[in-house]
């Protein structure tokens, strides 16, 4: 379950993957990720679990050298600007940033 919240952080922390189209088995690792995190059992991610979790797994990440989400990259990807991330929000903001950017 470690490797599932360590992909998240790969994807949300804007470093790239190769095409446009998300892997289907790194989008589904990716809301295992969610799962995961979701400490209050609500719908999408605050910036509080996010945080959470990146305390919770810091050994893992700095062993794997996999940088954690800035605040301004998750506020990024928070498209509707509500405080929440929601897996859907999550995809369209990686798609986005691929097309202008040329990497997630």
């Amino acid at each position: 379950m470690n490797f599932s919240f360590l992909v998240f952080t790969f994807l949300a922390s804007i470093y790239s993957t190769t095409g446009m189209v998300i892997p289907t088995e790194l989008m589904e690792e990716e809301r295992l990720a969610f799962f995961l995190c979701d400490s209050d059992r609500m719908v999408g991610l605050t910036w509080k679990e996010v945080k959470q979790c990146e305390e919770r797994f810091a050994a893992v990440l700095s062993a794997q050298n996999i940088p954690t989400p800035s605040e301004e990259d998750f506020e990024a990807a928070d498209l509707n600007g509500d405080g929440t991330l929601l897996k859907e929000e999550w995809k369209q903001w990686a798609e986005e940033y691929e097309d202008t950017e040329g990497s997630v």
